[in-house]
């Protein structure tokens, strides 16, 4: 599912639907913006089905996609050589499944070596977030309005006494896009 329509950005930037010239660029943006939107939160938007690894050594294990659904139940394996047997299925009753924001908190130290967890679930959300759609929107008429770019502008400055030049990139999203991304980030995600 994308995370914007044609029509949504149309609207926004009041081009007719009947102007079809840039309709397969639009497609392309709003595909590029939805995986840029992933990247920067860590996170995609849509509910899958999803098998991660984790190392453990703690007490907390923070899943990738979020809300975590109730049904199908939530299955966690604790493996140190990885095999995940059925005898290595933790019981559903030796931790707690914080469904909103994708933490399990078991009772004891689970795991230890890499890859020595693995949890099979299903998460995301059942919908795009409207806010999200708004920012993929956004993205996608900077970029059509300001070339390839999209508003990236990178400019250089000469060292004084020095020569050389030094690069500085200039952020592209809006403020109000970057607000409404950075809600949605993953907690523990570096800019």
């Amino acid at each position: 599912m994308s995370y914007c329509t044609k029509a949504q950005v149309k609207a926004y930037l009041d081009i007719k639907e009947t102007e079809e010239d840039k309709d397969s660029l639009i497609t392309t943006l709003i595909a590029s913006s939805q995986a840029f939107i992933d990247e920067y939160c860590g996170r995609t938007f849509e509910r899958a089905e999803v098998t991660e690894y984790h190392r453990g050594g703690s007490t907390k294990i923070f899943l990738e996609q979020y809300p975590v659904a109730t049904s199908p139940a939530v299955q966690v394996w604790d493996s140190w050589d990885r095999l995940y047997a059925s005898t290595d299925l933790v019981a559903s009753t030796d931790y707690f499944i914080d469904y909103d924001e994708g933490i399990i908190t078991f009772d004891y130290e689970i795991g230890g070596s890499p890859g020595a967890v693995k949890v099979v679930y299903t998460g995301g959300p059942t919908s795009v977030p409207t806010p999200i759609s708004q920012a993929c929107v956004e993205i996608v008429s900077r970029k059509l309005k300001e070339g390839p770019s999209g508003g990236l502008n990178v400019p250089t400055r000469q060292l004084p006494g020095v020569g050389g030049t030094v690069v500085f990139a200039v952020d592209a999203l809006l403020p109000q896009t970057k607000v409404v991304l950075d809600t949605y980030r993953k907690p523990g995600r570096v800019a």
